[in-house]
């Protein structure tokens, strides 16, 4: 009990001070009107999702192409919906997903993907499952690994024929 108890104090301290350091952090930024990355996001979605201009953007572009869409965060599909206009192409691989740190949100992906691949859907699913450049040896076994070790829970994905390379 006292462990759990001293565990629970620590990580508030920690919370704590990485709460005091974004507040520097955001502090030191006003003071020398800096941006940085998640700023730009947040300042393309202001620009971006006015009237002005998605209506500007929705007609310069007749096609989107997104590419790592595993990797996109909800902010980033904000903006694109923004100005998007049936127009957009998203290709991802959930296997790949590594940017939950800075607020990837694989989840989106494997919505869109049930989406696509309902008899409703609101767009067409590809499966790029096909290897050309690995042995079959070694497509059997990473196939047998991920079966293994992904899982809805870990990784986000059911690892099973539909994901499975050939």
């Amino acid at each position: 009990l006292q462990k759990q108890i001293r565990r629970t104090q620590l990580a508030e301290v920690f919370v704590d001070l990485i709460r005091k350091t974004d507040d520097q952090y955001a502090a030191i930024k006003a003071l020398v009107h800096g941006t940085d990355f998640p700023d730009h996001e947040h300042l393309a979605k202001k620009i971006l999702c006015t009237d002005e201009g998605s209506e500007y953007y929705k007609n310069r572009f007749a096609e989107i192409y997104i590419d790592e869409y595993q990797d996109n965060s909800e902010l980033q599909d904000a903006v694109i919906s923004c100005f998007a206009n049936n127009n957009v192409f998203r290709v991802g691989d959930i296997k790949q997903s590594i940017y939950k740190f800075r607020y990837a949100s694989p989840s989106m992906f494997l919505n869109m993907m049930e989406d696509y691949d309902s008899p409703s859907g609101n767009g067409t699913l590809f499966r790029l499952n096909n290897n050309y450049r690995s042995d079959k040896n070694v497509l059997s076994f990473v196939n047998h690994i991920f079966n293994q070790i992904m899982s809805s829970e870990g990784s986000e994905i059911e690892y099973n024929d539909t994901q499975a390379l050939s």
